[in-house]
């Protein structure tokens, strides 16, 4: 049984530390249209990997084992819908992934993948977005069981996190856990360079007003203010301001 179990793993074939390009690299190849959100969401995972001491190569290897629990933290609002956009398009991993969100999986651990050929990785996914959209994700006797679902099935469980506090229960279960920290001026100006192909002098332009604060920004809010062809966002004004009185969420 076991050994069967293993055999559902996430991919056909090992993938080594090293042996994948960078996200962004291989995103660049793939011909999608640069879009700001998408840059800046792939710029937070390769922070969040190199600081965890990984590349592309070895978060693969990671979500290669049946068992594992890992979790990618980015304290930016959409990071995790971004994210599992991009893993499922295959952006971030080296093939694209097809994933089923922890709370459809079954007690029994039943769970069906596709078995199309060109589907590279079978991921279990949990996100955490931070909007308590879910209130029974926060009971920790739901979460418990959700991931002993997982666990029956064989599969890993990749959470999807914006938020930087997670269940105790989460870190105490995780392999790996991966935090890109906060949505900042590098990360912006990352992504503005790549999308927009500013300057550094108008990237630090539009960072020059004291009433600037990244913590105010959604991912969805970069792909409004940087686009190709877009003269850069010279004053605060430019970028999409949140509304008085109200504080980002978290």
């Amino acid at each position: 049984m076991a050994a069967a179990k293993r055999a559902r793993g996430s991919r056909k074939e090992p993938l080594q530390k090293g042996s994948a390009p960078s996200s962004i690299a291989a995103f660049a190849a793939s011909g999608e249209p640069a879009v700001a959100e998408s840059v800046a969401t792939l710029l937070l995972v390769e922070r969040a990997l190199k600081q965890g001491g990984l590349d592309v190569g070895g978060l693969g290897a990671l979500l290669n084992r049946p068992d594992s629990v890992v979790i990618l933290q980015a304290e930016a609002r959409d990071f995790a819908s971004s994210a599992l956009r991009l893993l499922e398009g295959g952006a971030i991993l080296s093939g694209c992934a097809q994933t089923l969100d922890v709370s459809y999986m079954r007690p029994d651990g039943h769970v069906r993948f596709s078995s199309e050929a060109d589907i590279g990785w079978r991921i279990v996914t949990m996100l955490r977005e931070g909007k308590g959209d879910d209130p029974e994700s926060e009971d920790e006797r739901v979460l418990r069981a959700r991931i002993a679902n997982v666990a029956r099935v064989g599969h890993p469980l990749l959470v999807l996190a914006e938020t930087a506090v997670l269940p105790p229960l989460l870190s105490m279960v995780a392999d790996r856990v991966l935090q890109a920290g906060r949505l900042d001026h590098p990360i912006i100006a990352g992504t503005a360079a790549r999308v927009g192909g500013y300057s550094d002098a108008e990237i630090e332009a539009a960072f020059a007003p004291p009433s600037f604060d990244p913590a105010h920004l959604s991912l969805a809010d970069l792909s409004v203010a940087i686009r190709p062809g877009r003269r850069c966002c010279a004053c605060s004004t430019d970028w999409p301001q949140p509304r008085p009185g109200r504080t980002p969420q978290r």
